[in-house]
């Protein structure tokens, strides 16, 4: 019986609605409601984290490692995602020019 560090919890919805934020600002072109959307990720990441705390199942500081390692998780994806992407897109347009 004890307390588990991190909280995967946390970690899940920081994955999980991280990735959903990232798609968010690919796919919406109209700012306000890129900003909800991304406003309604933020809060659903926040307030699970909050219920994991406030349930007692966790510390704070059990909280904010899962919740830091799931976004440098998704950070760390989206970075690669990008950059294999434009090399990609680099690499086709060369090939276009002969």
């Amino acid at each position: 019986h004890g307390y588990s560090f991190p909280s995967g919890h946390a970690m899940g919805s920081a994955v999980v609605f991280g990735a959903l934020g990232y798609l968010a600002l690919r796919t919406i072109r109209h700012w306000p409601a890129r900003a909800a959307a991304l406003a309604l990720c933020q809060s659903l990441i926040v307030a699970i984290a909050l219920s994991r705390v406030y349930l007692g199942v966790h510390w704070i500081s059990d909280v904010g490692a899962g919740v830091m390692a799931g976004l440098i998780w998704v950070l760390t994806a989206t970075i690669a995602y990008e950059t294999f992407r434009r090399i990609r897109l680099v690499r086709g347009l060369r090939a276009r020019r002969g």
